[in-house]
């Protein structure tokens, strides 16, 4: 017999093969983040699909959290991406990092210094978001935990060596949809500086699926307002001294 969060691990991972949402069963969801990191390690192991990177983050506590990227669903720009069958898409535009060496557990804090010397470089990038689960689940974060944070998939864009950026607090980002700029600003991460969510989680890594390791891909916030995608449309964005990232997204 299975448990109930085994079943709601299931449906998860059934939502994944079929691309369609599956119904909140609240009476099956995770009651804490420990339980919805198990159902997201269950999820993806019924799958059988490849993590390329992990979404990072905070609660609303702030605690780190994170969500597995599928290898299959990160795609180097320009891009080319289906509006999904069980709804429409947000986009968002974030600086990233491409891990160069991995990001053990180990005794002692990582500093900022430490996690420099092991990001092999900086990209900027878009994420999809589309959640598996219906939007009853939206209030409740643990299952939204669960469902990867959310997280569809990922354009990879320009790149530079860490080295090559004093600072990646301030950087000005632009954003245009069919040749419309949309947004010009400097700045915006949620935490100001994008390192910090990867910083804080690779001290308090728990998500039972390998955790951070060289070549993956880290994204660690928003730089924008998430951009409501129902219809075909072009996006292109750039970040100042990283480069650009470009995707069409097209009808299933």
């Amino acid at each position: 017999m299975t448990s109930r969060l085994e079943d709601f691990a299931r449906g998860l991972a059934d939502a994944q093969s079929s691309h369609r949402h599956v119904a909140w069963n609240e009476a099956a969801a995770p009651r804490d983040m420990a339980a919805a990191m198990q159902a997201q390690a269950m999820s993806l192991r019924q799958t059988g699909a490849a993590i390329g990177g992990w979404k990072l983050g905070f609660n609303a506590d702030g605690i780190a959290i994170a969500g597995p990227m599928l290898q299959a669903m990160i795609t180097p720009s320009p891009a080319r991406l289906a509006l999904p069958p069980r709804g429409g898409l947000l986009a968002e535009i974030e600086i990233a990092f491409r891990l160069g060496r991995d990001l053990p557990v180990r005794p002692r804090p990582w500093l900022r210094d430490d996690i420099l010397a092991h990001v092999g470089e900086v990209l900027v990038g878009i994420e999809w978001l589309c959640p598996r689960l219906d939007a009853r689940a939206a209030a409740h974060f643990p299952s939204w935990l669960a469902d990867r944070l959310g997280n569809y998939g990922y354009v990879t864009g320009a790149n530079v060596a860490v080295g090559k950026l004093a600072d990646i607090t301030n950087l000005r980002t632009q954003l245009w949809v069919d040749g419309a700029r949309t947004h010009d600003k400097h700045g915006g991460h949620p935490q100001n500086d994008p390192l910090m969510p990867l910083l804080a989680y690779a001290n308090a890594q728990n998500d039972d699926l390998g955790g951070l390791k060289a070549g993956m891909v880290i994204t660690t916030g928003s730089l924008t307002v998430p951009l409501p995608v129902n219809a075909p449309c072009e996006i292109r964005a750039e970040i100042d001294g990283i480069g650009a990232v470009a995707a069409s997204v097209v009808k299933p």
